[in-house]
């Protein structure tokens, strides 16, 4: 399963998903009778939106996996920050499978600070450069969707 919401329409204005399978068999049948009864087909407008943004998706994931390394590497320095993860760091446990399975690490990171719950939220509180993202790889500029 895989989410064409994000990063492969890349312009946050389409919903949709992908399922896939390998093989004929059951499972395969009951996806499609459900794709066939069940209504759980994207109209053409909304399939043409995803390839478009699919023909973009290796700058944009280029940039996407630039911009998390040096935000993850910046993080891992600083001294307020208790952890960094994010696949593309040498010390991340993810890092080995991930150099195996993918040619970049990704565009998504997280990462923890001291002092709980209550003080991730104050740190992020105080964020001016991030947002709650509910579409992921879209064009939005921070400041054309953050709260005022």
């Amino acid at each position: 399963m895989h989410s064409t919401t994000k990063y492969l329409s890349g312009h946050s204005d389409v919903m949709g998903g992908v399922v896939v399978v390998r093989e004929a068999g059951p499972l395969a049948d009951r996806l499609r009778w459900l794709q066939g009864n069940a209504g759980a087909v994207p109209s053409p407008f909304d399939s043409w939106l995803v390839v478009r943004g699919i023909r973009t998706l290796p700058w944009r994931m280029r940039a996407h996996c630039a911009n998390a390394g040096a935000v993850a590497a910046f993080l891992a320095g600083h001294p307020r920050v208790e952890r960094v993860h994010y696949p593309g760091l040498p010390r991340d446990p993810g890092c080995a499978v991930a150099s195996r399975q993918m040619s970049a690490p990704g565009g998504m990171l997280s990462f923890v600070v001291p002092g709980g719950r209550a003080r991730a939220f104050e740190v992020a509180a105080r964020l001016r450069l991030f947002t709650r993202a509910t579409s992921l790889g879209g064009p939005r500029a921070w400041w054309s969707t953050a709260p005022r």
